[in-house]
């Protein structure tokens, strides 16, 4: 599995298929599948697509690299594509990630970063 995991982390813009690393590894799909469900509980396929977008969010929240080559770099050949799949893992697209990740997590919840902040109560001036 460990073999597994290292050619996905070597292929990630030109991802390999699962029958490809199965055959490098000297594995039967159906093995390497029980292999991942057993020690990572995800299918091979899904696991390979996780480490693409985790790839891809350090991409989009640390560069200015545009989303498009940030979807080619991450092995995804369609931008729709790779912003839906951002958006499943992530719960919110890439364009946002890449604002939002700009602020330190622990100043996310403060007021001032709202987006719809609350208004001043009654008879306060903001």
């Amino acid at each position: 599995m460990k073999r597994a995991i290292t050619l996905m982390e070597r292929n990630l813009e030109q991802p390999l298929s699962i029958p490809e690393i199965s055959r490098t590894i000297g594995l039967s799909q159906r093995q390497l599948n029980r292999l991942f469900t057993r020690y990572v509980n995800n299918s091979p396929t899904l696991y390979y697509r996780d480490i693409r977008l985790d790839r891809a969010r350090g991409l989009v929240t640390q560069t200015e690299m545009p989303l498009a080559e940030v979807a080619i770099a991450a092995g995804f050949a369609s931008q729709v594509h790779f912003s839906r799949a951002y958006r499943q893992r992530f719960g919110l697209s890439p364009r946002s990630d890449r604002v939002e990740g700009r602020v330190p997590v622990e100043f996310r919840a403060w007021p001032m970063h709202r987006k719809n902040k609350p208004s001043a109560p009654e008879g306060e001036k903001s």
